[in-house]
């Protein structure tokens, strides 16, 4: 097997609940070819769309059921990493204020007020934001390709955290950032554009959105690093699902907010 396929599969593994076997994915955790983030983002996205697909295919009108099982699916697809990263560093960043260490926040098994109040509200947003995306757009499918652009964009704000932010001390942020390469976010950048245009079959389309989706993700990506920075000095883990989340949010409401414009 070659190196770049047992990169593709580890990261398919780590990000997703996909069943690869172990002997495909080596002894010990390493992340290479990170460029192939956004490939795996889109794999993600594919699964998070299949109710609005069967919903479009059935001819059902059902947008507050679609709009909980995709993030519903959301979630599951992805085993709840992310999530569980954005609680965990979202609780950090609310306890530091009040003089709580937020590395040992980070890594407290029990989850506070702060947790269960913060993840509340973002699954709302993602919620309302993706009935939003169902009313505006009118159309199902184009719906489901907003969420699949989200989807495969949402993993690159993880890179240009961990590329702008300082290496961990230990864990999985510290091999992430030790395996990553300004040609992977490079590519990662490419290959998302390619997936938007190919997605849209539109260059004006395809333009106009890649436009709100680099506005967003510079917003997300630049906000996780301040916070990062500000309240553990470095982005390990957490801080790197918590981007993802973010991103993901934030593309999603600007894609569903312009979609007026753009349709």
């Amino acid at each position: 097997m070659t190196k770049k396929l047992r990169d593709f599969l580890f990261l398919l593994a780590f990000l997703t609940l996909l069943p690869i076997p172990q002997r495909y994915l080596g002894a010990e955790p390493t992340f290479g070819s990170l460029y192939m983030l956004s490939i795996v983002g889109f794999i993600r996205g594919l699964f998070a769309v299949t109710p609005m697909l069967l919903s479009a295919l059935l001819h059902i009108n059902a947008p507050y059921v679609e709009a909980f099982s995709v993030v519903a699916m959301h979630y599951i697809i992805q085993g709840f990493i992310h999530a569980d990263g954005f609680i965990d560093f979202s609780e950090a960043v609310l306890a530091h204020r009040f003089g709580a260490d937020a590395s040992k926040v980070v890594k407290d098994r029990f989850r506070g007020s702060y947790a269960i109040a913060v993840f509340t509200l973002f699954s709302l947003w993602l919620y309302s934001t993706m009935l939003q995306a169902i009313h505006l757009s009118a159309d199902l499918w184009v719906a489901t390709k907003i969420v699949l652009v989200a989807e495969t964009w949402s993993p690159v704000s993880m890179a240009v955290v961990a590329y702008i932010c300082r290496e961990p001390p230990d864990g999985l942020g510290k091999l992430f950032k030790k395996g990553l390469r300004i040609s992977d976010m490079v590519g990662a950048f490419l290959i998302s554009a390619l997936i938007t245009y190919v997605t849209f079959l539109s260059i004006q389309t395809g333009s106009a959105i890649s436009i709100l989706v680099l506005l967003a993700l510079a917003i997300s990506a630049y906000t996780t690093s301040v916070l990062g920075m500000k309240t553990l000095g470095y982005a390990n883990g957490d801080v790197l699902g918590f981007a993802n989340e973010l991103s993901y949010a934030t593309i999603l409401t600007a894609l569903a907010l312009g979609a007026a414009l753009w349709l």
